[in-house]
């Protein structure tokens, strides 16, 4: 399988965005004006764009696992399991998770909608990858021994990884907001 830690990254990132953006969005609108909203516009596509090649990422790996390209039989069979397989419906759930949801983003009047923006940025934060590998996990067997494949990530490792994540997700949303076509978008 392919190993997809940029874009979860950007997800997380774009997650903890959200919060900062639903706890102090309206001190930064009254501080800033219109350069606080292009910010979160551009936050929004690019948590779309980074959907978008999770999406194709995901396709490429089903293709290379279920086609004749992969020789590997394990690689297959694990691919066939996780889409066909008991928990067939937490994979699904899954991938149009990150699709869909990832994907109506694209449209103006869907980020603004701060319910909405809050069910998603909590969703992502929970990481919904690493539930769904542990629910897995316990499926073929029972073995207490075995248990130990899984392992939990510790506080301060979360800690870390958001930090690292915001950071990644600001330097990019910066670059788009800097580097982008330049508007006259303040309004009086």
């Amino acid at each position: 399988m392919l190993y997809l830690p940029n874009f979860e990254t950007l997800l997380i990132g774009y997650a903890l965005h959200s919060l900062i953006w639903l706890l102090f969005g309206d001190r930064l609108k009254k501080k800033f004006g219109a350069r606080a909203n292009r910010f979160d516009m551009l936050a929004c596509y690019a948590f779309a764009g980074a959907g978008l090649a999770f999406m194709l990422t995901y396709a490429v790996e089903a293709f290379i696992a279920y086609s004749e390209v992969s020789e590997n039989e394990y690689e297959r069979y694990s691919f066939i399991n996780q889409a066909f397989g008991a928990y067939w419906f937490v994979f699904w759930g899954y991938m149009v998770f990150y699709t869909v949801g990832t994907q109506i983003y694209w449209f103006n009047h869907v980020h603004k909608l701060k319910v909405l923006r809050l069910l998603v940025s909590l969703i992502l934060l929970i990481s919904v990858e690493k539930i769904i590998i542990f629910i897995t996990s316990f499926h073929r067997d029972y073995m207490p021994s075995s248990w130990a494949i899984y392992t939990a990530q510790t506080i301060s490792f979360t800690v870390v990884k958001w930090i690292v994540s915001i950071l990644l997700f600001y330097f990019i949303v910066a670059a788009l907001f800097i580097f982008g076509k330049q508007t006259n978008t303040d309004e009086p």
